[in-house]
């Protein structure tokens, strides 16, 4: 779960660069990058719920 998360994070990281580079460009380049930040926070929020109900079971089981 955390190696998906670093990967996620540098994902992230790669597309705002992405995104830098490529506003003097045309906007596809930035609408494409955005798209991959949207995914990656998705898995981000996934993961976030995972650990968030993976904290509650703890909690119950003491």
């Amino acid at each position: 779960m955390q190696n998906q998360l670093r990967s996620s994070l540098t994902t992230i990281e790669k597309a705002m660069e992405h995104i830098e580079l490529d506003m003097p460009k045309a906007e596809k380049g930035v609408a494409k990058a955005a798209r991959r930040i949207r995914k990656e926070l998705q898995v981000i929020v996934k993961a976030c719920k995972a650990g968030r109900i993976a904290a509650l079971e703890v909690i119950k089981s003491k």
